[in-house]
């Protein structure tokens, strides 16, 4: 839907899907970026999180007339919550990403829908049908079986951590959706900075080779501003449970990135818990789009 609540026409929604997968598609090379910056953790979120800051504010400036602290400032208390909370998720994606595979991370990732609609509950007293409690049981299933099968190979910090950063994301997904007035480019670059202000006791920003630091200034400055850019435009024309569909797409590209330059194949274990839950979510999703195109 669109703001007026008037469905798009074909030409708006076609506009739209073609936002969400673009962006779907630049974001899906966060994870390669992370590794290919080939330096510490910490030093990696700093440099991120502070390009971030910086290029989206350039554009929150020409987009809104206003700096990202003022928009925050005018949408209230809860911009600054989320902020906080999109600063942490990116601190625990960088040190998944750097701790186990980038399918696991991927794909763990993509459950933060799942965790929205569960925090939705506690939050706004949207608690869940029968066939949404399936879809829960089935991704803890999948979860699970990775999991097991990190349990040998050391990566199971790693795969706690994107689970923790899935976690924190559904967090935020459940607040925005509360609160509908926060915009969402102003409280993205304050979480770039927010990540960036947390590490500084550990980090070290000058031991980053020149290599690196071309790798982070491509991240910070051109594929991340322009990946949340192209999906925040795409909810202008289409409903969140569509763009989240490219979401799972964007799991299934950056593990195929991984795979072709890093040369990362997936687990066994990641491959059945990771088809199990794509394919669930993607089912769920489809469902959810075809009851409300009915309606």
């Amino acid at each position: 839907m669109g703001r007026s609540g008037v469905a798009p026409t074909f030409p708006g929604r076609t506009r739209g899907l073609l936002l969400a997968l673009g962006g779907s598609v630049v974001l899906s090379f966060d994870a390669l970026l992370v590794r290919l910056a080939d330096t510490g953790s910490y030093e990696v979120i700093f440099w991120r999180g502070w390009l971030i800051f910086v290029s989206l504010t350039l554009v929150v400036r020409l987009l809104h007339r206003r700096w990202p602290w003022d928009c925050a400032r005018e949408d209230g208390t809860s911009a600054w919550v989320i902020a906080v909370g999109m600063g942490l998720s990116s601190i625990l994606f960088v040190q998944a990403v750097l701790h186990t595979t980038i399918a696991n991370v991927l794909v763990l990732l993509s459950l933060a829908p799942v965790f929205a609609v569960l925090f939705s509950g506690v939050l706004m007293r949207e608690w869940i049908t029968g066939p949404a409690w399936v879809v829960v049981l089935l991704c803890m299933l999948g979860t699970w079986i990775m999991i097991i099968g990190s349990h040998g190979q050391g990566h199971v910090s790693g795969d706690l951590m994107a689970l923790g950063a899935a976690v924190v994301v559904g967090i935020n997904l459940s607040m925005l959706r509360r609160s509908r007035s926060v915009r969402h480019l102003p409280v993205i670059a304050l979480s770039g900075a927010v990540a960036g202000l947390i590490v500084i006791p550990f980090a070290s920003p000058l031991a980053v080779s020149p290599t690196g630091f071309a790798v982070l200034l491509l991240m910070g400055c051109i594929q991340m501003p322009l990946a949340l850019l192209l999906l925040t435009r795409s909810l202008y024309y289409l409903p969140s449970a569509e763009t989240a569909t490219f979401l799972v797409i964007e799991a299934v590209f950056g593990s195929l990135w991984a795979f072709l330059i890093l040369s990362e194949a997936p687990t066994t274990a990641t491959f059945l818990g990771g088809t199990l839950i794509l394919m669930t979510l993607l089912v769920h999703i489809l469902r959810s789009l075809f009851q409300r195109s009915r309606c």
